[in-house]
C-alpha cells in the first residue's frame, strides 16, 4: 500500500499530572531527520522519544513537539522552592566573582526561573511513562493519516494514468 510522506498526528491527555499533548508532523525528505521540542522536565528522555519516532518513521523530516502544563495545585497555593533559590544565589555569587560588575538578580527574575515557584514535585518517571504512551498513540495516528493520504494519492495517480491511457487509445 502507498503511504504519503506528509501527515500530522496530535494526541493529548489530562490527568493528575496535568496536560500533555504530542504534535507530530512529517514531510518528504531524502533522509531521516527528526526535530524535537520538549518541556524542561522531560529533556533527559529525548533519546528515548527520538528512538521511538525513528522506529516508526524510517524516512522523512519529522517535527515532534511535546506540550506539558503541570496540574494546578489543589489548595490554590503555590510554594517557593528554596533549594532552587539557593542554587540561583550560589550561581549569582560565582558569576559576580568572575564579572564583578554583573548586575544582580531581581526578585521578578528569580520567580520566573523554572522550578522556583511551584507546587509539589512532579514524579518524572510517571510523567515519562505518560508521555511515552501518548507518543505511541500519536505515532499510530500519524501513520494512519499517512496511509489514508497515500491511498488518496494512489487513486489520483490511477485516475491520471487511466486518463492518459484513454488519450493514447483515442489517437
Amino acid at each position: 500500500m502507498a503511504k504519503s510522506m506528509t501527515a500530522f498526528g496530535r494526541e493529548e491527555i489530562r490527568n493528575s499530572l496535568g496536560y500533555l499533548a504530542w504534535e507530530i508532523r512529517s514531510v518528504n525528505h531524502r533522509y531521516q531527520e527528526i526535530s524535537m521540542r520538549l518541556p524542561e522536565e522531560l529533556r533527559s528522555a529525548e533519546p528515548d522519544f527520538r528512538q521511538s519516532i525513528a522506529n516508526a518513521i524510517h524516512r522523512g523530516r519529522v517535527d515532534a513537539i511535546l506540550h506539558y502544563k503541570g496540574a494546578e495545585p489543589i489548595s490554590g497555593e503555590t510554594s517557593l522552592n528554596q533549594t532552587e533559590i539557593r542554587r540561583l544565589a550560589q550561581w549569582e555569587m560565582e558569576v559576580q566573582q568572575i564579572i564583578p560588575d554583573a548586575p544582580g538578580l531581581r526578585t521578578a527574575e528569580i520567580l520566573r526561573w523554572p522550578g522556583v515557584l511551584g507546587t509539589e514535585v512532579v514524579n518524572i518517571d510517571h510523567l515519562y511513562n505518560q508521555a511515552s504512551g501518548l507518543l505511541e498513540k500519536t505515532l499510530a495516528v500519524l501513520l494512519s493519516n499517512r496511509k489514508r493520504e497515500g491511498k488518496k494519492l494512489l487513486e489520483l495517480l490511477q485516475d491520471c494514468l487511466s486518463a492518459a491511457r484513454d488519450l493514447v487509445l483515442e489517437t
